[in-house]
């Protein structure tokens, strides 16, 4: 019994030792005090040293196990960019299968789109790539004899012709109403009556009128502008006319062009196409025609295409930005403060669950090992007294 008890008694001091002392490193949470007087011990170790161990615990994540090198490193690590792909992938099979248009993602830009072509209009932009165009396609078309067929085609011409045919009423009406036209009219009556004086006896020329002879012919076409076989003289009049103008080469009208217009015919053509093209009118239709338009439809059949273009795309932008720019991004990320900002936020009760948790077994043998220790300690204390 000698040798036993002092073992027992060793064995409890030494586990209570240890679990006061695991307690103490926590508790209390709070500064004690009796009679005004402050109880040692109080608060726990780590509440009284939370802020230097939330620092200390800080510097070591960031200086160390976060270091700027290992972010950095991990940003640009394999599995990044194979998400990187993922990510860019599913968004172009997301964007592709939806019956979204254009102009729900486009709309807000809607408005500074047009002021920027409008603004480019009137600064000539437009003008001179237009003009550059067709100075370079004018030295080609020049040089190699084109007429005007060549440039056209056959399907236009071909269409033009059975536009004529197809409206040859129209047509031939139109024709009147030019030649009834009051400036027309005067200036025919005028060369009927030069062709008179010109090509008739004075005697006989007293007795024609150009007048008249204008109103008989103007009552002729009327009368006979109706028949089929003088629409068909018409039609086939500017059929010739439409034939001979194709055969004519562009030179002679880039010739004729250039004399019209004091040499600038190039320019003259290319302010009317800018003009007639990007006038606010068509600007604003073909905006809301594109504004329309399916985002499935413009993408369909394109998906991987434009993932073969994009993904490559994003990820060297990637790339380039953390080479460039991921050293300070750490920086700005800050881990050390924000493991301190963490740590100091956490209660204590907390991160007491928290170390409990993660290190319960090995506390518990600590525990234990005092409880051992002490009964050794009991056990030797009476061995050695009785030496």
């Amino acid at each position: 019994m000698k040798i036993l008890i002092p073992c027992i008694v060793g064995a409890i001091i030494g586990y209570i030792t240890n679990w006061l002392a695991i307690k103490m490193l926590f508790r209390p949470y709070e500064e004690k005090r009796v009679l005004g007087f402050k109880v040692p011990f109080t608060p726990g170790l780590i509440p009284k040293e939370r802020q230097r161990i939330a620092k200390s615990v800080g510097e070591t994540v960031g200086e160390h196990l976060l270091s700027k090198e290992n972010l950095i490193e991990a940003l640009c690590s394999k599995d990044v960019y194979n998400h990187i792909e993922v990510l860019v992938k599913d968004k172009i099979n997301y964007i592709s299968s939806s019956n979204r248009k254009l102009g729900e993602i486009l709309l807000p830009l809607r408005n500074n789109i047009y002021d920027d072509i409008k603004e480019l209009r009137d600064k000539g932009t437009f003008q001179e790539v237009i003009e550059d165009i067709l100075l370079e396609k004018k030295e080609h078309i020049v040089s190699n004899n084109y007429r005007v067929l060549d440039l056209v085609g056959d399907k236009p011409v071909e269409g033009l012709k059975g536009y004529v045919d197809k409206n040859r009423l129209d047509i031939s009406l139109y024709i009147l109403s030019l030649i009834k036209e009051p400036q027309n009219a005067i200036k025919l009556k005028s060369a009927i009556s030069k062709g008179i004086s010109d090509n008739v006896n004075p005697l006989m020329a007293m007795f024609v009128n150009g007048d008249a002879i204008y109103n008989k012919v103007i009552t002729f076409i009327e009368e006979n502008i109706y028949k089929d076989s003088v629409q068909e003289e018409i039609v086939m009049a500017l059929d010739n006319l439409i034939d001979r103008a194709c055969g004519r080469e562009v030179k002679e009208l880039v010739g004729y062009l250039e004399d019209e217009y004091n040499n600038e015919g190039v320019s003259y053509i290319s302010n009317k196409i800018c003009h007639e093209i990007f006038n606010d009118t068509t600007i604003n239709k073909v905006l809301d025609k594109i504004m329309n338009l399916s985002i499935k439809d413009i993408l369909k059949g394109k998906e991987e295409m434009l993932s073969a273009t994009l993904v490559p795309l994003v990820k060297t932008t990637y790339g380039k930005f953390i080479e460039n720019q991921g050293e300070e991004l750490v920086e700005i990320l800050n881990v050390k403060g924000i493991v301190e900002k963490q740590i100091n936020t956490f209660p204590v009760e907390f991160a007491e669950e928290l170390i409990l948790g993660i290190a319960s077994k090995e506390l518990k043998a600590i525990t234990w090992l005092g409880a051992l220790l002490g009964g050794i300690i009991g056990l030797l204390n009476p061995i050695i007294s009785s030496i």
